[in-house]
């Protein structure tokens, strides 16, 4: 149980350090996307012509999305919005943003119940976000 409560605290702390600049890292590996032509959007009238269909821009979307995110946790390290873990913050926030996008994400194959594999996790990921949130709420009002 220690070994546990150790590697969590040096988990989280390391994370936190690095989780303002995975946002930017994944918005850049999206427009990678757009540009190859993979992770492409629903079918749309307007948006990005792939093949013999034009899709939504779920790519340039979501990479719009992970910039605002990046500004976000870049202002509330300089300014300390939130008093919360940045990296928490940022799985929180993307967990959102994915769930979002996979709406618009033209991505049938491998559903787990009627939600796709980047829903089900997103899910997942803002559950266990909520449940560390209110489990280190009283440590973060400590600390002020």
């Amino acid at each position: 149980l220690k070994m546990i409560k150790l590697f969590c605290c040096h988990y989280f702390t390391i994370m936190n350090y690095i989780a303002t600049t995975i946002p930017l890292e994944l918005a850049i590996i999206r427009i990678g996307c757009a540009l190859c032509g993979c992770c492409y959007g629903i079918m749309f009238p307007i948006g990005i012509h792939y093949g013999e269909a034009t899709r939504f821009p779920v790519q340039l979307f979501e990479s719009g999305l992970d910039i605002g995110i990046f500004v976000f946790l870049l202002i509330n390290e300089k300014k300390k919005i939130s008093n919360v873990n940045a990296y928490i913050t940022f799985v929180f926030l993307y967990s959102i943003v994915r769930l979002l996008c996979e709406f618009f994400r033209d991505d049938t194959a491998s559903n787990i119940w009627f939600l796709t594999n980047g829903q089900f996790f997103s899910i997942i990921c803002l559950i266990f976000t909520i449940f560390y949130y209110k489990a280190n709420k009283n440590k973060a009002i400590k600390h002020q």
